[in-house]
């Protein structure tokens, strides 16, 4: 409570030279029963002084931040409409709308509801207010790994100094591999050079899982680049195959492949078919000489991710045609051989561009079509194929689709993405960010295909990003992209403009959709009133004040937390 305690009495401080002496005794004996840790006798205090001083506005402030300590959602929201009606011009009116907006989130951190404390860590951390550090920390610490986990991803949006003496202390502590593989991932991501110890401890230790040592080679690969030679050395010549994947993942990520050369010969004759394609990676990118010889070993390889992976460092690298090497895999049986092999074609640069044409027009299979059109986006060259290749992608394939990633490369493929049960929907999120990826790319150069896309899945598409997806995953958009929803914001179906604003707002951060939002919310059932709510709190603009004022009218705990960090949010900007 004592960071909750340090922000009211500061405002309290503010409040008590503005007024009268008796109302300022008043105000002090609330900060004194703050100060102890009696909070109820604070809201007795303040309560008394309220009916002694009824018609003073510093009193009143006193008492809405008193009752935001502890009070319930239905106490601080009538304290505040009081307050409201009695001082309406107040000059203290938008401390106390946050206090209370404050004791709205404050609650639903504290609530046995799942669903009501993951969204008090959403919207605290939406807000980016030093008081949500003390909401992450309480979950961090809770009993439920799923909120921990959470909590930790969290954490670097705030990159408080409490913050990181926590998550150091789960690094030691933490028992679920899930929330330990997050609290390595946000202690990189903060660059706390701390934990470098710990990682190469965990790196050494054959008790440790597979997948912390990868997630602890990524944050070493941020923190310790002055010792990455021999770590990529040593990681090169374990005896787990991960490790030695990891060791070229490295190499290649921070460039250091001809400082390690001899390793990276040596990986390509790997027992792994996955060591061996990231040996290949490392190869394709580096000035080594005489490499023909050794990738051309490699084109015959029985994986076909080798394979493909060395007839693309052999097109790279200017030794064989496009023409010579992919035919065989763009024409596979297995079409996500086909697939991946497009994709791949699509990063061999100016040397691809006559084939990957050659497929973006006479392929079948449309997702090899839209993963070569990526060669001819890079190049800037036919795209008006390229387009059309994107854009039947996405007209005609109605099932969800997704980025596929396999060392270097991704592919579009049909999505086989599984349900996370951190993140509400997630395939239909994966699902939305892919397609906005490709409309992205369709939008730079046909802005009339962008459009068609757009009102037709807006329409057929229910398109909304929720919380914790919304705030990890979504950055600003493509100005192409955003023009492209913009112009649906003025179609004759509601159910289009709804959407469209609900894109505008969440990816595109464009103030002009509020009035769209507004009208839609009276209508929309609780889950897109939700996304509504978070996408006007994203927006942040004051002209949402009175509008979520009266969304926190709601019996629903979890509506009325959104309600209240919009409303933060909106005080913020």
């Amino acid at each position: 409570m004592a960071r909750w305690h340090r922000f009211f009495l500061a405002s309290f401080v503010v409040v008590s030279t503005l007024c009268g002496s008796d109302a300022q005794e008043d105000i002090e004996k609330v900060r004194a029963h703050i100060v102890i840790g009696d909070v109820p006798a604070a809201i007795r205090e303040a309560r008394e002084g309220v009916k002694r001083f009824p018609d003073d506005e510093d009193t009143y402030a006193a008492f809405v931040g008193a009752l935001a300590l502890e009070a319930s959602d239905k106490e601080i929201v009538a304290a505040w409409k009081d307050y409201s009606t009695i001082f309406p011009e107040g000059v203290l009116r938008d401390a106390v709308l946050e206090d209370m907006a404050w004791g709205i989130v404050r609650n639903g951190s504290n609530a046995s509801s799942v669903v009501a404390r993951l969204s008090s860590m959403v919207g605290a951390v939406s807000s980016n207010d030093i008081r949500a550090v003390n909401i992450l920390i309480k979950n961090m610490r809770g009993a439920n790994s799923f909120l921990r986990g959470v909590a930790v991803k969290l954490a670097p949006y705030l990159r408080d100094s409490a913050l990181k003496e926590e998550l150091l202390s789960l690094l030691d502590n933490e028992r679920d591999w899930y929330v330990r593989l997050a609290v390595i991932e946000s202690l990189g991501e903060m660059h706390v050079a701390e934990i470098t110890e710990k990682l190469e401890s965990l790196l050494d230790d054959e008790r440790t899982m597979a997948e912390i040592k990868i997630q602890s080679i990524e944050a070493l690969g941020v923190l310790v680049e002055d010792n990455a030679v021999e770590e990529i050395r040593s990681l090169a010549q374990s005896d787990r195959a991960i490790l030695r994947t990891i060791a070229c993942r490295a190499a290649f990520s921070l460039g250091l492949g001809d400082a390690v050369k001899d390793d990276v010969y040596d990986l390509l004759d790997d027992n792994n078919a996955e060591v061996r394609a990231a040996a290949l990676y490392v190869v394709g990118c580096s000035d080594y000489e005489d490499i023909e010889q050794r990738i051309e070993e490699r084109l015959d390889d029985n994986d076909y991710h080798v394979a493909i992976t060395a007839a693309w460092a052999l097109v790279r690298n200017g030794i064989a045609t496009a023409e010579e090497l992919f035919p065989r895999w763009l024409s596979h049986e297995n079409s996500d051989v086909r697939r991946f092999a497009a994709a791949v074609l699509a990063t061999t640069g100016k040397y691809g561009v006559a084939l990957a044409y050659d497929v973006a027009v006479n392929s079948e299979d449309i997702y090899v079509r839209a993963n070569s059109a990526y060669a001819l986006i890079g190049q800037r060259e036919h795209v008006d194929v390229a387009c059309e290749a994107l854009y039947v992608l996405l007209d005609e394939e109605y099932d969800k689709i997704m980025w596929e990633g396999y060392g270097i490369f991704k592919t579009l493929m049909p999505s086989d993405v599984a349900y996370d049960e951190r993140i509400p929907n997630y395939p239909e999120v994966v699902n939305q960010m892919t397609r906005l990826d490709v409309l992205k790319s369709i939008a730079m150069f046909d802005g009339d295909k962008a459009q068609t896309i757009v009102q037709r899945y807006l329409k057929e598409h229910f398109w909304g990003i929720t919380g914790f997806a919304a705030l990890t995953l979504l950055e600003e958009g493509n100005d192409e992209a955003i023009d492209a929803v913009r112009l649906a914001l003025n179609d004759d179906d509601e159910a289009i403009r709804a959407q469209a604003a609900l894109v505008m707002a969440l990816w595109g951060k464009d103030p002009s959709v509020i009035s769209v939002l507004h009208e839609a919310y009276h209508d929309a059932d609780r889950e897109l009133k939700i996304i509504i709510l978070e996408a006007l709190g994203s927006l942040g603009d004051k002209q949402s004040v009175p509008f979520l004022v009266e969304a926190l009218d709601t019996p629903f705990q979890s509506m009325r937390i959104v309600a209240a960090s919009a409303l933060i949010q909106c005080g913020n900007h």
